[in-house]
């Protein structure tokens, strides 16, 4: 089934219902959902950036989400792994940090700091719909993988 996701989390619940009484598995279908994303062959020859890997969490805190089981986090490592491997760009986006039910980037500080140790390339995105969201956090989520990266593009 294709739904929303990022609406509002009373639309994630009509299309996902089912899969909200098991987070986890819904978490699950979510990232295998991403790494089919990356797998597809683009046929593009410059950096794919590849975003919103935890989007699924937005309503973490209106749906009282626990944090990615350990499979979960095993998908997780391997699409880092799959993103390094494919010469890919993780987006680090900021918008979650502004939602109400979200509170964290896609992806969180902890996924990050797996992405620097991995020395996945990482662009900062504001996912800007206002000009005063420009540049949202930039600062935080640097901060977060404990220094301006190298790997971490403006």
């Amino acid at each position: 089934m294709i739904g929303p996701i990022d609406y509002d989390p009373d639309q994630l619940k009509q299309f996902f219902s089912t899969e909200l009484q098991n987070p986890q598995a819904l978490f699950n279908k979510y990232l295998t959902m991403v790494q089919q994303s990356i797998d597809f062959d683009t046929g593009l020859s410059t950096p794919v950036r590849v975003g919103h890997i935890t989007l699924i969490r937005k309503f973490q805190k209106y749906f009282d989400f626990p944090y990615f089981d350990q499979e979960n986090q095993q998908k997780i490592a391997a699409i880092l792994t799959s993103i390094l491997e494919k010469g890919c760009e993780l987006d680090v986006d900021a918008a979650g940090l502004r939602k109400e039910f979200c509170g964290e980037s896609y992806p969180d500080a902890k996924i990050l700091r797996q992405a620097v140790a991995l020395q996945v390339p990482m662009t900062y995105g504001s996912d800007a719909h206002e000009v005063a969201d420009l540049g949202l956090a930039y600062d935080e989520l640097a901060a977060s993988v404990h220094q301006k990266h190298e790997n971490f593009n403006e």
